[in-house]
Formats: C-alpha cells, structure tokens, sequence
C-alpha cells in the first residue's frame, strides 16, 4: 500500500510507523500494493469546515474518510490531531492517531458505524488490527 502524508499541524508524527501500519492495513484487508491512501492531519477548525462541507454537520469529529472509488486510489483519511488530544489517554496520543487511521482505513473500505450495533463491531475490528500491528512492530 503506498501512502501519501500531508500534516498540517506542529506536532511531529512518526512517518515511518504510520506508513508501516498503512502497509499492514493494506495486507490485511487484501488490497493491491500498489493502491494509493492519502492521510491529512488537521486541527479541529479545518476538519470541522470539512464536515460542515461535505456532511452538513456544523461541529468537529476525530476522523473523516473519503473513499475514492477510483483505480489504484483507496482514498482519503482526515485526523484532528487536536481531537485525538482531547479524547487520548494521557501519553497516549499517538496510540490514538493511529487508532484513527485504522477507524479511518475501515471506513474506506465500507464499513459503516452508523448505529450502536455497526459501531461496536467496527470499534472492534479497528481494535484488533491495530492489536496485531503492535504486536508486529512494537509500540
């Protein structure tokens, strides 16, 4: 899986684990090498102008997804990192950005958390591969 970072934020993101998690999520869930996923990392005002333009919902949210549909391109994942701030364990903030990709990368792949049901088992899925991930590479 290829993986293209954009970070609009001072913090400093470890880029090699995050493409290393975009890779495992690509093999886990089958997807071709070569097929690109796009990451953005933003503050709370920009992903919430995002959802307000493409969802009609005027308030933040820790994680969009926007699926591509197109050959070779997954799509698109946006993170607060400003949210996961909010919502983290403390020292826990890149345990929880990466929580989001994995939550993000499910959503590209359709998974849906519309209701109480779809969310638990997604918020399960994300749980795991990401339990697998640490359990490959370390913390």
């Amino acid at each position: 899986m290829k993986c293209e970072i954009r970070n609009e934020q001072k913090l400093k993101l470890d880029r090699k684990k995050i493409w290393r998690l975009c890779d495992f999520l690509g093999r886990r869930f089958d997807r071709p090498a070569d097929e690109l996923v796009s990451l953005y990392f933003v503050d709370n005002l920009r992903i919430t102008e995002l959802n307000r333009q493409y969802f009609s919902r005027d308030r933040q949210t820790d994680v969009m997804a926007f699926p591509m549909g197109k050959s070779g391109i997954l799509g698109d994942i946006v993170v607060s990192v400003e949210q996961a701030g909010l919502q983290s364990e403390p020292g826990g903030l890149e345990a929880e950005i990466l929580f989001l990709l994995a939550h993000g990368f499910l959503h590209l792949l359709g998974w849906k958390d519309y209701n109480k049901k779809d969310r638990e088992k997604m918020l399960s899925e994300g749980t795991r591969a990401l339990e697998d991930f640490f359990a490959h590479y370390g913390q």
